[in-house]
């Protein structure tokens, strides 16, 4: 098995503490203590959407990156993987302000590799791709930005993905930004699927790249064990839709071979 460097064994233990804090009592009971305005994250009303890709570097990225009042939707490389009919569809009902690409995205490289484009113009090709669906918004009347996000802007470091957790949301946001900087600081650094606004198939395809790239070369890989598990937080409205999404990660979870599986754990909250 090939030994992680010393860059992302740093990372790793960059937070440990908050992770050993979460395995030992359990994400709800984290989340009530450590985070105890969690419910600013989570709200919505009279907030604006913006598209931007699952990638930890992102949500978590430097302090002004997004702010308090834009709300994430979140999805691989900002809706680049999907089909025409699948965007066309969630756009209709949802009211997008802003849409955004990123430096280095690697689903730009998936989307590329389908494509038999150049797999190292990664920005080149989410820049075309946010600009053409922004283009396509404003001529059916909408008013949205578009916005290419810099490596400096990102969290640090940009040469691999450094999250713990992967957030599945099934509340219409969840915007650490909004949250004091103190307290966005005790949040675990991961990926966000942003479930509520698209089918489960959609979300569970999404979840299955995240889990698969906390896994491998550009993620923390072996680091992950039974003891130290990645860690799949459904962030849901009630005790009764946690168990529910608790249910469906659960179904991506068992599509992996056994030794993986007994590196995720399951584990979300609920707003109170």
């Amino acid at each position: 098995m090939r030994e992680p460097n010393h860059a992302k064994k740093t990372e790793w233990l960059h937070g440990e503490a908050i992770m050993k804090e979460i395995y030992n009592g359990g994400m709800q009971a984290y989340i009530e203590k450590q985070v105890s305005h969690i419910e600013d994250a989570l709200s919505f009303d009279g907030k604006k959407f913006v598209v931007m890709c699952v990638d930890e570097r992102l949500l978590f990225g430097q302090e002004g990156l997004f702010n308090e009042n834009e709300c994430p939707v979140q999805t691989p490389g900002s809706f680049i993987l999907c089909s025409k009919e699948e965007r066309e569809k969630i756009f209709t009902n949802l009211p997008i302000s802003g849409f955004t690409s990123h430096e280095g995205c690697g689903a730009c490289k998936v989307y590329a590799k389908q494509r038999g484009l150049d797999e190292e113009d990664t920005d080149a090709h989410g820049k075309e791709f946010g600009q053409k669906i922004v283009e396509e918004l404003r001529e059916k009347g909408r008013d949205v930005y578009y916005r290419h996000i810099t490596g400096d802007e990102m969290h640090h470091p940009k040469e691999f993905h450094i999250a713990r957790v992967v957030y599945y949301i099934n509340t219409k946001t969840f915007n650490p930004f909004a949250l004091s900087e103190d307290e966005r600081g005790r949040l675990p650094i991961g990926f966000g699927i942003s479930r509520a606004h698209f089918n489960e198939g959609i979300a569970q395809k999404d979840l299955k790249l995240c889990i698969s790239i906390a896994f491998g070369a550009h993620g923390f890989g072996n680091l992950f064990t039974e003891e130290e598990p990645l860690l799949i937080v459904p962030v849901a409205v009630d005790e009764d839709s946690l168990e529910n999404m608790k249910t469906e990660v659960n179904d991506v979870v068992k599509t992996f071979a056994v030794e993986d599986q007994k590196r995720v754990k399951i584990d979300g909250f609920y707003s109170v």
